[in-house]
C-alpha cells in the first residue's frame, strides 16, 4: 500500500489518498511527504509543502467584500431593532 496526496491545479491539498498495487498514480495524486502541521490550506510548491493562502472560492473581489460589509454592518443592527419591535420599545 502506498500513500499520496491528491492535490488541485494549484498545489493545493484535496485529500489523502491510499494506493493499492504498484501501478500508476490517479491524476492529480502525488507521492510527497506529509504535511506539517499548523498550516491551514497547505499547498505543495513543487519542493515542499507552503501556507496555501485564500482559496479560490473563497476569494472576493472589491464589490463583494463592500457588499459582505454592508450586510455584515447591517446585520446586527437591524435584530436589535426587530427585538426591540417585540418588545414594544
Amino acid at each position: 500500500m502506498r500513500f499520496a496526496y491528491k492535490l488541485d491545479k494549484d498545489g493545493r491539498l484535496v485529500e489523502p489518498v491510499f494506493l493499492e498495487g504498484e501501478g500508476p498514480f490517479p491524476e492529480g495524486c502525488r507521492e510527497v511527504p506529509p504535511p506539517p502541521g499548523g498550516l491551514v490550506l497547505p499547498r505543495w510548491d513543487g519542493s515542499s509543502w507552503v501556507e496555501g493562502g485564500v482559496p479560490p472560492k473563497l476569494a472576493l473581489g472589491e464589490a463583494e467584500k463592500a457588499a459582505a460589509l454592508t450586510r455584515l454592518r447591517a446585520s446586527p443592527l437591524q435584530e436589535v431593532r426587530d427585538l426591540l419591535k417585540v418588545l414594544g420599545l
